[in-house]
């Protein structure tokens, strides 16, 4: 239904495709030439009905501690108590100058010209009847918690993968010291 792929997503832009459904016909092309495209107006209306800030700001609060949780896994359980400040300093300097290169005043025209774009007017007058709506309201709400529980169900899989990268790495690593400590022939 929605795609929802957030944090680096997010990280690179990518929120405007977790906010709102895109058709498959609307994901790589633009608005059909014959049907007329979205104006800003509506496009505002459908962000307001997506209620785009409340969610943006959300998302940021999930990544300020998902950056902290994972800056603690990096750090260890031997970390000392000023390693765990100073990471903390560290990540929250960095999410503050995310919030703001991507706050909402900044991300707003981009995603705007985008859904103008992409999108033809009935699309997003469907769409903003539809998140306009009671039920739209709920799904939206719910989205990011919906993202969270996908990254803690993920959390193990991501683990697993950055185990095996780090092996691979250690092993090409060790591959490479070897070829240049060998005697040359």
């Amino acid at each position: 239904m929605t795609r929802w792929l957030l944090t680096a997503a997010l990280a690179c832009g990518g929120f405007v495709g977790a906010v709102a459904p895109t058709p498959a016909s609307a994901q790589s092309a633009p608005a059909s030439v014959s049907a007329p495209a979205a104006t800003e107006a509506q496009v505002d209306a459908l962000f307001e009905a997506l209620e785009m800030r409340r969610t943006l700001d959300e998302i940021f609060t999930q990544m300020n501690t998902m950056s902290e949780t994972v800056g603690l896994q990096v750090l260890g359980e031997d970390a000392t108590a000023e390693q765990r400040a100073s990471m903390k300093r560290i990540v929250a300097q960095q999410q503050n100058a995310m919030r703001e290169v991507m706050s909402w005043e900044t991300m707003a025209p981009i995603y705007r010209r985008i859904y103008m774009r992409l999108f033809t007017a009935d699309e997003v007058k469907a769409m903003t009847a539809f998140y306009g709506s009671d039920t739209g309201r709920g799904i939206m709400r719910k989205m990011p918690q919906a993202i969270q529980l996908s990254m803690e169900e993920m959390g193990p899989v991501m683990e697993r993968m950055m185990a095996e990268l780090r092996k691979n790495l250690e092993t090409e690593f060790q591959k490479r010291e070897n070829a240049e400590t060998a005697p040359a022939h």
